[in-house]
Formats: C-alpha cells, sequence, structure tokens
C-alpha cells in the first residue's frame, strides 16, 4: 500500500512562527536577552524525501517577512511543528505564544 501525503499548504503562502528575538541591551556593551516573538514567514519551498529504510522527511524552507519585504533568513521546518510553533494564521500564533489565556 502506498503513503498518502497531504501538504496543507503550498510555496508562496504565508505563516507565523514562534520565535526566539534576540535584542541588544542599550545600557551594557554585548549584554542581551531574549523575547519570544510571533514572526511572519513566507514559505519558498517544500521537500518531501524517503530513505531506503522507509522513513519519512517531511520539511519545508520559510523566508522571514520583515516590513513587507522578504529577507535571506531561511530556515528548515519539519511538518509536525504545524500547530505547535507554526501556524496559518497571527492570531492563532499569538493565542498558543501567549498561552491561549486571550
Amino acid at each position: 500500500m502506498k503513503d498518502i501525503i497531504t501538504v496543507p499548504f503550498k510555496v508562496g503562502d504565508t505563516v507565523y512562527k514562534i520565535e526566539d528575538v534576540w535584542y541588544l541591551d542599550s545600557k551594557e556593551p554585548w549584554a542581551f536577552h531574549y523575547e519570544k516573538e510571533v514572526v511572519e514567514f513566507i514559505i519558498r519551498s517544500i521537500s518531501i524525501s524517503c530513505n531506503s529504510k522507509g522513513n519519512w522527511t517531511k520539511k519545508f524552507r520559510i523566508c522571514e517577512i520583515r516590513n513587507g519585504k522578504v529577507i535571506d533568513s531561511q530556515r528548515n521546518v519539519e511538518f509536525d511543528e504545524l500547530g505547535k510553533t507554526i501556524f496559518f494564521n497571527k492570531e492563532e500564533a499569538e493565542e498558543t505564544l501567549n498561552g491561549g489565556n486571550d
């Protein structure tokens, strides 16, 4: 029996990812902190492959969108991150980031 893989998105779709964003602290040199934020990305490619042992690898590559422009900040993301750190709408991502207590 053949495996059927459903892909719930396409290249060019916008997704929102919960990310650690690093900030330099202005008062101390080399001091920094990070905060979790919802960042907008665009899907650039989708990769589905099967190795010789029959294990599927399902990934997609995303690029960050900043100020309405795509920047070259690519990341590979596993399909199983959907609904955990990757979302199809910003509101759902923000709700998850805030612990679902909106």
